[in-house]
């Protein structure tokens, strides 16, 4: 009767001890998700509604818009308060949160001039990291100033199964990286390569890059437009944002009556006929729209001219094939 009843209480042990280790760990999953609520509602409330108003697309509110304006708006008041809450305990714990810290006051110092406004943009970076049971999700942020406009890469792991181990998983959850580019170094060389941010693919932490002088103080000899309007071109990929065809673009508008910079960036639909084969257009100081037609390459040959028009769609520039 002793070896059964002693065989009883050590099943009935093992099994409390499971219920036990079972109910802790459902337990500590719970406080995190609860812990994690807690703080998503911090760092929406510390969004500027200032900032809010110059996200171009303000009436969206996905996690990575709200995730760009807390960024913007520590960005703003220049604290780095809410922008590291956003990074993984993984990354923090790696790098050190005093020099991440320190990282992402400095990077604020690379925006020139006042902001304008911004937009989020999937990066292309998103998917599964091969093997390794990780989903990153990938943003462009593109940070237009009156000086300048700047590309802010920002890198996410939004999920990890990559081991058993919870607490290992859980604190790599987050962003893990930040890079800044200002248009004009991003696309100085690569132009169809694609943006300097590829050098930071297998980084983590805040990486920035400089420009001087801002793209706006960037001048032309005789011309109305600046270094700003190459690189709102640029940012648009235009010509695979190659320096040289988005200058080449300036010069042809400058002749034909566009006055100062570029202000805003639009396209046609493909089902407005008023449009004809014009597919961009371009708005000056003035407030007048210039519609563009790409000239269109096949196997090194134009098989199709640059055109430009007015608001009439009065033919202003048309370079034969």
């Amino acid at each position: 009767m002793i070896p059964v009843l002693k065989r009883f209480l050590i099943l009935f042990m093992a099994v409390s001890m499971t219920l036990l280790f079972s109910s802790c760990s459902l337990y500590q999953r719970y406080a995190y998700k609860q812990a994690r609520a807690r703080l998503w509602e911090e760092l929406k409330g510390s969004v500027d509604e200032q900032v809010a108003a110059k996200d171009a697309d303000p009436s969206r509110n996905g996690i990575d818009m709200i995730k760009s304006r807390i960024i913007m708006s520590d960005i703003e008041r220049g604290s780095s308060d809410h922008i590291i809450k956003l990074f993984s305990t993984q990354v923090i714990s790696e790098i050190g949160e005093k020099e991440l810290r320190h990282a992402i006051e400095n990077m604020q110092n690379v925006f020139q001039g006042e902001l304008v406004s911004y937009k989020t943009l999937p990066s292309g970076s998103s998917g599964h990291r091969g093997g390794q049971g990780v989903t990153t999700e990938g943003y462009k942020v593109a940070v237009y100033t009156d000086m300048d406009i700047y590309e802010m890469y920002l890198e996410y792991v939004t999920e990890d199964s990559s081991s058993d181990d919870w607490k290992k998983t859980r604190d790599n959850i987050g962003l893990h990286r930040i890079v800044i580019l200002p248009v004009s170094v991003s696309y100085d060389t690569h132009g169809a390569e694609g943006s300097k941010y590829e050098d930071y693919l297998d980084k983590e932490g805040v990486f920035y890059m400089e420009a001087d002088p801002a793209a706006r103080n960037v001048t032309y000899e005789g011309k109305g437009y600046t270094g700003y309007s190459i690189v709102y071109l640029q940012e648009e990929f235009y010509e695979a944002a190659d320096p040289d065809s988005c200058e080449r673009l300036m010069e042809v508008l400058d002749l034909v009556g566009f006055k100062g910079d570029i202000t805003a960036i639009s396209y046609t639909d493909a089902e407005d006929a008023s449009a004809g084969d014009y597919n961009m257009i371009l708005k000056d100081e003035a407030g007048k729209d210039f519609y563009i037609r790409k000239a269109l390459w096949e196997s090194n040959q134009c098989v199709q001219g640059l055109k430009i028009a007015d608001e009439q769609m009065k033919v202003l520039y048309e370079e034969s094939e």
